[in-house]
């Protein structure tokens, strides 16, 4: 039991940054742009500026997100920056902020930001979708497991999947919390009985 409790552990080192992985190639370009503009106007309209200035930061806010999304990710990172020296509230500019400094390696950088728009916006699926996979990529198991459930509850129709439910069963398991993995493995197996992963997982519990 031993032996296999080992193994679902090292299995999941593993799956964190295949999960990171698919959660960055899960947003295409018109999705990044269409969330940007709406989080930009939110944002601008609580703002004591003109309709003028606030359509020039809204501008260069959506063309550092078009650096970001064509690969220019250094480029975009200098924008946001500068964005964020002008406004350190802007959760959108917080975000893609954070996005880019993961990229460039600045992990320290990277989780400032985007815990800070997490905390600005804890409503926002984005946010913490971004943060599950910061912290899959970083290998941080428990805060990975921390959000990842909450995407779990926050948009069952898009991430409960057998993937992510052994991902926190996993985990929980790792965590000596064998009756709440049990249940996160019961969900995987629900949705897919065959899931090799819950399966063993399930053994170990």
């Amino acid at each position: 039991m031993r032996i296999l409790k080992t193994f679902i552990s090292i299995a999941l080192c593993l799956s964190l940054a295949t999960f990171a992985q698919a959660q960055a190639q899960s947003k295409t370009q018109t999705q990044l742009q269409a969330q940007t503009q709406t989080q930009a106007q939110t944002q601008t309209q609580s703002q004591p500026q003109s309709e003028s200035e606030r359509d020039e930061r809204t501008g260069r806010l959506l063309d550092a997100v078009g650096l970001y999304t064509e690969g220019q990710i250094a480029s975009a990172a200098e924008r946001f920056r500068a964005l964020r020296e002008e406004d350190p509230t802007d959760d959108a500019v917080m975000y893609y902020l954070g996005l880019c400094e993961s990229y460039l390696g600045n992990m320290d950088k990277a989780e400032e930001n985007l815990l800070g728009a997490h905390l600005a916006d804890t409503a926002n699926e984005w946010y913490v979708s971004a943060l599950t996979s910061f912290y899959a990529t970083t290998r941080n198991s428990a805060m990975m497991a921390h959000y990842g459930e909450k995407l779990l509850k926050m948009n069952p129709g898009m991430y409960n999947t057998p993937y992510l439910n052994t991902l926190v069963a996993d985990l929980k398991l790792s965590q000596g919390k064998d009756s709440i993995a049990v249940q996160y493995y019961d969900r995987a197996l629900e949705l897919d009985p065959s899931f090799e992963s819950a399966v063993l997982g399930k053994m170990a519990a």
